[in-house]
């Protein structure tokens, strides 16, 4: 049976303040067990990544944003508080069944206005529209952590106008663009790595303008056969399994992107290798 996932947001005491400009800060950790008490959780082998690597079958996620010691005395990177979230805590009204929510997360800013940071999940095995197929959440929270509200987008769901297949897995990974087409508001980058765009498993990245409330503008598919890349990509490849900002890297005024392709066999079977999208 497959897990609908958790998440946690907790508080860690920091030696040095948040950069202004990012004073919400996630930190994904990831653990191959489905045991969730503290104490396993540090007996486990813990480790961050922005897309988690673990068992599709049995892994648990927590988000941990960074904040100032509570108190002198508080030991540095120890939690404060923690909140979390599923489908039975911090307020989620979304229904997710066993859709491996947690998958992958990643800041928002405050896209709704209210002062608070969002955040973005994925759900890789949600089965709107098909099997598999996939999405993500928009969670907009309160400044405790629980969920005020919460915005779905699938193919059936928040305004999504693409098409996705059964097993795509969309929502594997998620990177926020900043402002990318300079309407105020935050856009997303959201990998499907087992999209069969040109051949199969060979992926693809959607980039998502979103609106204030967390539905969809528009959105840009990026695979082999569609957005302008002109790279090559082979079947099995898993392009989109891992994304992140790169900031304005050529200095075009544009959010660049760097892409996962777990699978590329360049200089041998499986290689891997990631790739920037200007």
């Amino acid at each position: 049976m497959l897990e609908s996932g958790t998440a946690f947001v907790a508080p860690i005491p920091m030696r040095h303040p948040v950069p202004a400009a990012d004073p919400h800060s996630v930190e994904v950790l990831c653990t191959p067990n489905r045991t969730l008490s503290r104490s396993s959780m540090q007996a486990s082998g813990w480790r961050s990544s922005p897309v988690s690597p673990c068992s599709t079958m049995a892994f648990a996620l927590f988000l941990v944003s960074l904040a100032w010691a509570s108190a002198p005395s508080a030991q540095v990177g120890t939690v404060v508080s923690e909140q979390k979230i599923s489908e039975a805590v911090g307020g989620f009204g979304g229904v997710l069944g066993g859709s491996q929510f947690g998958w992958s997360v990643a800041s928002l800013g405050d896209l709704d206005g209210d002062g608070v940071t969002d955040l973005a999940v994925g759900a890789i095995t949600d089965n709107d529209g098909g099997t598999f197929q996939g999405a993500v959440w928009i969670l907009f929270l309160n400044p405790d952590g629980t969920v005020a509200s919460e915005q779905k987008i699938s193919e059936t769901a928040g305004g999504f106008g693409g098409t996705l297949d059964p097993s795509d897995l969309f929502g594997a990974s998620v990177a926020s663009l900043g402002d990318l087409d300079g309407d105020g508001v935050t856009d997303l980058a959201v990998g499907a790595y087992r999209d069969d765009d040109g051949s199969t498993d060979q992926g693809a990245v959607w980039i998502l303008f979103l609106n204030p409330d967390g539905t969809v503008a528009s959105e840009q598919k990026v695979s082999e056969t569609a957005g302008g890349f002109g790279g090559t990509l082979d079947p099995s490849d898993l392009f989109g399994l891992s994304v992140a900002s790169l900031g304005d890297l050529d200095g075009d005024g544009v959010t660049d992107l760097a892409v996962g392709a777990l699978w590329d066999d360049d200089g041998g079977r499986t290689r891997g290798r990631s790739g920037s999208s200007f």
